[in-house]
């Protein structure tokens, strides 16, 4: 007999059976294959995960392979002169790399279309206003 057979008061009956499908397996799974990929190529041991800018979801990630790495999470709020030096002295010795991070470029006069680009647009990673045109 099955729990829930085991769990019916008198009188009750089941209506219908079925079974188990795979569908409610498959967030799991992709968590697990998610973890072990970061846990064999995504982050170094002792790395740091650094949460910088606005999300419109919410963020997970692989516990397991951040806990089996000793992965350190920091979440950057408001840059202070100390970031400043310290992020200008990572770019100096190379141990911070900035290809890439300027995904969007747009003309200061362009600001408004600019701002909400910058603020709803997931590929937008980092947006930069050229202001050489707007005097």
């Amino acid at each position: 007999m099955s729990y829930v057979d085991n769990s019916l008061i008198p009188d009750e009956q089941v209506a219908f059976r079925t079974r188990l499908h795979l569908v409610i397996f498959l967030p799991p799974i992709l968590l697990l294959g998610l973890s072990l990929l970061l846990f064999a190529y995504g982050i170094a041991l002792g790395g740091e995960v650094v949460l910088a800018g606005f999300y419109d979801q919410p963020l997970s990630f692989g516990f397991p392979a951040a806990f089996m790495k000793e992965a350190r999470l920091r979440v950057a709020a408001e840059w202070t002169p100390d970031d400043l030096a310290v992020t200008m002295d990572l770019i100096a010795t190379g141990a911070l790399g900035l290809d890439g991070l300027i995904s969007h470029r747009m003309y200061a006069f362009d600001a408004d279309e600019a701002y909400r680009t910058a603020f709803t647009d997931v590929s937008c990673l980092k947006m930069v206003l050229d202001w050489r045109l707007s005097s």
